[in-house]
This record gives structure tokens, sequence and C-alpha cells, in this order.
């Protein structure tokens, strides 16, 4: 992964979201994407959560995979949301400090990046993906 395509991407985001931060950590190969304010769609208990995003080894040809939302989210009537785990678990390295783990996987093929951020997908492009996961998970009852 290289520090300059996150660097480029992470300024693509702070134009939608200001507050944006990302990072690479080179030891590991991977980045990271952290939006404090992250606006859920209707139906959620807030209406904006903190959101982190890590990006894997082998971005972007790799796309992310999953992401981290804070504990506590439920849709409106208080139910929890299915592919949402609050729990410690092995995907869930960030229990400790208040996360929980959104299982969610792109459809085989729907990732599409470009040697040009501007020209394919990016983290933007996730971002905006993981907001209309967001809001289809609502429609779907926790089992």
């Amino acid at each position: 992964m290289q520090e300059r395509r996150v660097a480029e991407e992470a300024a693509l985001l702070r134009r939608r979201f200001p507050h944006a931060r990302a990072g690479v950590d080179p030891g590991a190969g991977t980045g990271w994407v952290y939006l404090p304010a992250f606006p859920l769609p209707r139906g959620w208990n807030r209406r904006a959560t903190e959101l982190l995003v890590i990006v894997p080894a082998g971005y972007p040809h790799v796309p992310p995979d999953s992401f981290f939302l804070q504990r506590g989210l439920r849709d409106a009537a208080g139910r929890p949301l299915s592919h949402y785990f609050e729990e410690q678990q092995g995907h869930n390295p960030y229990h400790d400090r208040g996360w929980a783990w959104f299982c969610y996987h792109l459809v085989t093929g729907a990732w599409r990046p470009a040697a040009r951020p501007l020209q394919g997908d990016t983290l933007l492009t996730y971002v905006n993906v993981i907001h209309q996961a967001l809001g289809g998970v609502l429609a779907r009852p926790r089992r």
C-alpha cells in the first residue's frame, strides 16, 4: 500500500467529511481512516457515529473489508441490528477502545480501483457504500 495513495484519498474524503483523518502503519502494511462524526441514515438511535475503516495491505487492489462503529447503536426502536457485533471476538481487536465490528463484504467484482483515484473506486466510495449498507440493514431484522 502506498502512503501517497492513502493521503490522496484522505484529501478526497475531507471534501465531504472535513474532520476525516487517515494514516498508514508502514510496519504492518495497513492503513486506517477515521471519521469522528459519520452521519447515519434515518432509523438509527443517533444521528452520527464514529467510523473506523482499516485499509488492508494490497490496497487499492484489495478493498476494505468490514468496518468499526461506536458501540451502543440500535435502530430507532432500540433493537440490535444484524451484522453488528459489540462483543469482544477475533474480528474485533478494537473492542477495548469502544468499537463494535460491522461485518460487511463487498460483492465480488464490485470494487474497481484505478491508478488515479478519481478514475476508480476509492475510500470515499467505500464510505458511501457503508452509508447505503447501514440504511439497508434497518430493513432486515437481526437473527
